[in-house]
């Protein structure tokens, strides 16, 4: 876990302090932060952000990721949570929660085994975030191509779908490569995919 680094997202600066002092041991380094644009702006491929679940917090912590198109894992944390509050939690995007108190042994248990899953979703959704950046340069007529691209149609079929020429259907998917920087149709189609727009 030495190569690993914690955001820890919390409103309460006692309990935002004593957690990251009971985890700087285990890690590479621990940052506290109040506000979800300061742990944000600590953006790493390597890092688990600890969100204390109160509030509608975890859910803003996930748009706030989407519109910034990032992705750091979430595991939430809380005393005396409910079942179902757990379910949400993980529901909204959480990939594990733990139950305060907890001791440094249990938090670095539940981190060394989120940690597969936190990095290959960090992974996933930063390719999907990534593309999605790719796709809103696209106009809606370059999007409408892709789209029906990606579910294998030819130039002429797609011409006929949206009732265009092939000509036009070509310079479209010309100018859409060029904006994905795709260099083959399968470039282009790994991105819509990835996107998940088709």
């Amino acid at each position: 876990m030495k190569d690993l680094n914690i955001i820890v997202l919390d409103s309460n600066t006692r309990r935002r302090a004593e957690i990251a002092h009971k985890l700087a041991p285990l890690v590479r380094y621990v940052e506290p932060c109040e506000s979800i644009g300061e742990a944000l702006a600590l953006d790493s491929e390597t890092s688990v952000i600890l969100v204390h679940d109160t509030g509608d917090i975890l859910a803003r912590l996930m748009r706030e990721m989407e519109n910034r198109r990032t992705w750091i894992a979430p595991i939430a944390y809380r005393a005396d949570a409910p079942a179902d509050r757990i379910v949400d939690a993980v529901r909204a995007g959480a990939i594990d929660y733990l139950t305060l108190p907890c001791e440094p042994a249990i938090w670095r248990q539940h981190i060394l085994q989120s940690w597969p899953q936190a990095s290959e979703e960090t992974r996933r959704r930063r390719g999907r975030a990534q593309a999605r950046g790719l796709i809103s340069r696209l106009s809606e007529r370059e999007r409408e191509v892709l789209g029906w691209l990606a579910q294998g149609n030819s130039n002429k079929a797609i011409a006929r779908e949206l009732e265009i020429s092939p000509r036009t259907v070509e310079i479209h998917r010309a100018n859409m490569m060029g904006k994905l920087h795709a260099r083959h149709t399968a470039d282009a189609v790994r991105i819509a995919l990835e996107s998940q727009i088709a």
